[in-house]
C-alpha cells in the first residue's frame, strides 16, 4: 500500500490573511494569527499530532502524552502497542486503498454521506482530512 506511513498536518482551511477568501493556509501562519484561545490550542495540538497508516489501512492518530499520565499507565500502552514515537494512539478508523486512491472510513455518514471518504490529492504524499492538508513524514 502506497500511502503507510506518519503524515502530520501541514495546512488548515482558514480566511487568508489578505481577505480574499478561505484557503489552505501553513498551519503556522493560522496559530500565529488564531485570537481564540481554545481554537489555538485545538491547532496547535493538530500540528502535534501524527496521522499513522498501517499495512491494514488502519489510521492511527498518535498525540503527545499528556503530562501527569502516571508511568504505570504509560507502561500499559505501550506494552498494547498504543504509543509510537513517544506519543499515544488516541483514535483508530478504517481505511482503504482502492484503485490508486486512499479512502477513510466515515461510519456516520457525517463528511459527505458517504460510508469511504477519498483522502488522497493529486499530489503524491499528501492527504486531505476535514479541512486539513497532511503531508507523509517519513
Amino acid at each position: 500500500m502506497g500511502y503507510v506511513g506518519d503524515y502530520k498536518v501541514t495546512k488548515v482551511l482558514r480566511m487568508k490573511s489578505d481577505d480574499s477568501g478561505f484557503g489552505m493556509v501553513p498551519i503556522e501562519e493560522a496559530i500565529a494569527a488564531e485570537e481564540d484561545p481554545h481554537d489555538k490550542s485545538e491547532m496547535e495540538r493538530d500540528r502535534d499530532t501524527i496521522l499513522s497508516i498501517e499495512e491494514d489501512g488502519s489510521l492511527f492518530f498518535h498525540m503527545p502524552i499528556p503530562e501527569g499520565v502516571p508511568e504505570e499507565e504509560i507502561k500499559k500502552a505501550e506494552e498494547a502497542g498504543m504509543v509510537v514515537n513517544g506519543q499515544i494512539a488516541v483514535e483508530r478508523i478504517p481505511g482503504k486503498e482502492e484503485n490508486g486512491d486512499f479512502f477513510m472510513q466515515d461510519a456516520s455518514k457525517f463528511l459527505t454521506g458517504e460510508e469511504w471518504v477519498k483522502m488522497n490529492t493529486e499530489n503524491p504524499g499528501e492527504l486531505t482530512m476535514i479541512m486539513k492538508l497532511y503531508q507523509k513524514i517519513d
